[in-house]
């Protein structure tokens, strides 16, 4: 036998570190900022039904906006309820600001339920 009891056990735990530990780097990479996310909308063609007054570049600016584009960003999947408690606003103050997201298409909302979720569109 090449290797020991003892030298099995730390090589085990050696390769569950180094998973581990790739498995953490790669959600890294996976997790964009809002610096990231606003410069692919910016960049982005974009197409727009209806017209609105904000441009994009108004959108990324406002810090509610980027408070709850944080929160989806961090949080895909977060429920309307966890953003307005989150990110401390009522709930018509979060309702538009949520429609102006989603009327831009810079984030997406699914039923589940009774619940409406919210994710980063990409």
């Amino acid at each position: 036998d090449f290797l020991g009891p003892n030298d099995e056990n730390t090589l085990e735990i050696m390769l569950v570190s180094i998973l581990i530990a790739l498995v953490l780097l790669s959600s890294i990479f996976e997790v964009l900022t809002v610096k990231e996310y606003r410069g692919y909308f910016i960049r982005k063609p974009f197409i727009q039904k209806g017209k609105s007054y904000l441009t994009l570049k108004d959108i990324f600016e406002n810090e509610n906006r980027l408070n709850i584009l944080k929160q989806i960003l961090n949080n895909p999947g977060i429920y309307q309820n966890e953003l307005m408690r989150n990110c401390n606003l009522q709930k018509g103050q979060l309702q538009w600001h949520l429609d102006v997201l989603l009327k831009h298409r810079i984030i997406k909302k699914e039923k589940y339920g009774q619940y409406t979720i919210y994710f980063p569109r990409r």
